[in-house]
């Protein structure tokens, strides 16, 4: 990965695709944060957004995964390097905004939110971030906090 890092926003894009209707996600702040974590970590290029339903992530999660199930949140690091700039796309984040608005309602919390942390979570994976221990899920949620404290200021 790149350790160059670039002034938030100015070599990084971030795309939104909705194919469900249940949650409306709090764009223009969450866009902000996404574009912002991939400036922090020196990636340059287009990073795309999928909010789509259970049914669309359980086939995505079997097509590329082997995994018949639903699941919250998948990313697909398309290039690996992030340096091929604007025109290129690094990655991609598909959200599950159905399980985000059963999860949001469980716990008394807004769907928007944790579409955002959803989003987060995946982007954070692309930039090297993993869960797969104990530390490395320690500094992944140190990171959460902070990227969605972000998104909730706004």
């Amino acid at each position: 990965m790149s350790t160059k890092k670039s002034p938030a926003g100015r070599r990084q894009r971030v795309l939104l695709t909705r194919r469900e209707r249940w949650v409306i996600p709090r764009w223009p702040p969450l866009r902000r944060v996404l574009k912002k974590i991939l400036a922090d970590h020196g990636v340059e290029g287009t990073l795309t957004l999928a909010l789509v339903d259970d049914a669309e992530m359980r086939r995505v999660h079997q097509q590329f995964l082997g995994e018949d199930t639903a699941t919250d949140v998948l990313s697909f690091l398309l290039d690996p390097e992030g340096i091929h700039g604007l025109d290129e796309v690094f990655g991609e984040v598909v959200v599950s905004a159905e399980t985000a608005l059963r999860e949001a309602r469980k716990r008394g919390l807004a769907p928007e939110r944790e579409v955002g942390l959803y989003a987060i979570h995946g982007t954070l994976h692309l930039v090297g971030f993993d869960d797969t221990d104990a530390m490395s899920r320690r500094k992944m949620r140190r990171e959460e906090r902070k990227y969605l404290g972000m998104y909730e200021e706004e």
